[in-house]
């Protein structure tokens, strides 16, 4: 995989604005959510309980989620298609969180409200079911996300405080998929406002941040993963909704650590990335970074005011594993190269441009800066 600039339709948001504080004007009683358009951005907002936030997403973009289902079906081959089939032979080994599965409940109840019935999706000739949402978000127990980022901090973060990145890396079997990438904005009655930059019918965190500032970003990586399931996982970026909805900076870390260690071992071996604006006595680093695999919960190692994310994983020397891919060493390189002076805006869109992945079949699908202590970020959408 080569090298290139982000092709990017970027715009600054102010967290205040894309998390607005009380959402209960724009649509009709039924349904708890409204579709907006921020600059180049569609923001979906949803509010209430998992059940109606579930229905407004689903009945508002269900038809996008349709699309895209049948555009994958279109376009990838009958192997692909074939393994799919086989992994969803193990959804008795997904283990939803009661939330979570009352919001995929209300997603499919949305889907078949605005078609009024169950769709079929064209190129499988079936019915649109439960089980395909809940395949689909919990995708991330059958495969992994590859994704690069970093996070600095003091000096190195200059005015800003804290700066935090990320490329999103992700096969998308068409360009459809693309143009459906949104912002999905929850409120859950009495919990965080939480933002994830998605598409529709997923309502998992691999990148999320609440109304605190707290980020929370998934990475695939290299550690041990186990090929047959040996009991009943959650996935993890559920529990990355479920903790951003909780969550507040002087927790976040030892929240995140609690209840990683309840998934684990896991199938699929991850590096989450947990960041959260500085305390007032500004000691404590700002990130840290859990890993989860076959084997448990371990943690990879801050640097001072700096932090790369690839696919590594590190010992506390630094020093990768023998699993690592060239790929994965080239951008922590790249990267590394540009975290030893003072990042600024500018060089921050750089070095997320010169580790984007340019591949046909597997692109950075968005890249994002966030800078949690001014509650401001930077977007782009491939």
């Amino acid at each position: 995989m080569g090298e290139r600039k982000i092709s990017k339709i970027s715009m600054r948001l102010a967290v205040g604005l894309l998390l607005t504080a009380q959402v209960t004007q724009g649509a009709p009683a039924e349904v708890n959510g409204r579709l907006e358009q921020i600059g180049p951005f569609r923001v979906l907002r949803v509010w209430g309980t998992p059940e109606e936030m579930g229905f407004a997403h689903g009945y508002l973009v269900g038809k996008g989620y349709v699309a895209s289902a049948e555009e994958y079906h279109r376009n990838v081959p009958v192997s692909a298609r074939q393994r799919d089939d086989h992994l969803r032979t193990m959804l008795d080994a997904v283990k939803l969180p009661p939330r979570a599965r009352a919001e995929i409940q209300g997603l499919f109840n949305g889907i078949v409200a605005a078609h009024g019935q169950a769709p079929v999706i064209q190129g499988t000739e079936r019915e649109l079911t439960l089980q395909d949402l809940v395949f689909d978000n919990a995708y991330d127990f059958f495969r992994a996300f590859a994704c690069s980022g970093f996070t600095v901090w003091g000096d190195k973060a200059g005015k800003a405080g804290l700066l935090t990145a990320r490329n999103f890396d992700f096969a998308v079997p068409g360009p459809g998929k693309l143009g459906r990438q949104m912002i999905l904005v929850r409120q859950p009655t009495g919990k965080n406002q939480v933002a994830t930059f998605t598409w529709p019918g997923y309502i998992g965190a691999f990148t999320g941040i609440n109304e605190h500032g707290v980020c929370m970003f998934m990475h695939d990586a290299d550690g041990k993963r186990i090929r047959k399931p040996q009991g009943r996982y959650t996935p993890v970026a559920l529990v990355l909704t479920e903790l951003l909805e909780e969550v507040k900076p002087a927790n976040a870390h030892a929240r995140a650590e609690a209840a990683l260690k309840t998934i684990v071992p896991y199938p699929f071996s991850y590096l989450l990335r947990v960041i959260a604006p500085r305390s007032a006595d500004h000691i404590a680093p700002p990130v840290r970074v859990f890993r989860i695999d076959g084997s448990g919960l371990s943690e990879n190692p801050v640097a001072k005011m700096s932090c790369i994310t690839t696919n590594h994983y590190f010992d506390r020397a630094f020093s990768a594993g023998p699993n690592v891919s060239g790929w994965s060493r080239h951008r922590y390189s790249v990267l590394s190269g540009r975290m030893e002076s003072r990042v600024t805006e500018r060089a921050a869109w750089e070095a997320l441009g010169a580790v984007a992945v340019g591949e046909a079949d597997a692109g950075t699908l968005h890249s994002l800066i966030v800078y949690p202590e001014r509650r401001s970020l930077d977007l782009a959408f491939a």
